[in-house]
């Protein structure tokens, strides 16, 4: 009995160990593969995050003077993806034909205007063009910052008293 106890251990021990083996060489078995494409489409596109404040004031101003007038300045931010073309453009607002295609804004009640312009930099030395833009390409989805500043030259300032004020229109073109 000891014997068949012993070969009866050894037959299950074999099946055992079969049984493991053949499972492993079953886990590593290849019966096919395929590939797998991962992709994804990345758009063109721009925002205007943040919009210029909707009044470039210059506030009450003294024509007797002999500087410029200077405007509060305002700012806008765009967004947009990497590598794409943008284009910003301020137009000559809603008086321009009454001003040569200047920018200009118009009296309250006369038919008066106040020649002004608008431009980049706080030195006044590049303007937003009448009608020239500004042509970016963007260099990564940061945001970038654009400023506004407006002057009225004094030699325009001989005008009546009153409440002047134009209109522009930005645009963002991608």
């Amino acid at each position: 009995m000891t014997s068949f106890v012993n070969k009866l251990g050894a037959i299950a021990a074999g099946a055992l160990a079969f049984s493991a083996f053949s499972g492993a060489a079953q886990a590593q078995t290849t019966f096919g593969s395929a590939n797998i494409t991962v992709s994804a489409k990345v758009l063109k596109e721009c925002q205007l995050v943040t919009a210029p404040a909707s009044t470039l004031p210059f506030g009450s101003i003294s024509v007797l003077g002999t500087g410029n007038f200077n405007a509060t300045n305002s700012s806008f931010v765009v967004k947009c993806s990497k590598g794409t073309a943008y284009t910003i453009a301020i137009d000559a607002g809603q008086n321009s034909a009454n001003c040569g295609g200047s920018r200009c804004m118009k009296h309250a009640s006369l038919n008066e205007y106040l020649k002004y312009a608008l431009y980049r930099d706080s030195g006044y030395a590049t303007a937003w063009g009448v009608p020239t833009s500004v042509n970016v390409t963007s260099t990564g989805r940061a945001n970038v910052t654009y400023n506004i500043y407006a002057q009225i030259a004094n030699a325009d300032a001989d005008v009546n008293e009153g409440d002047y004020s134009d209109t522009v229109a930005l645009t963002l073109t991608y």
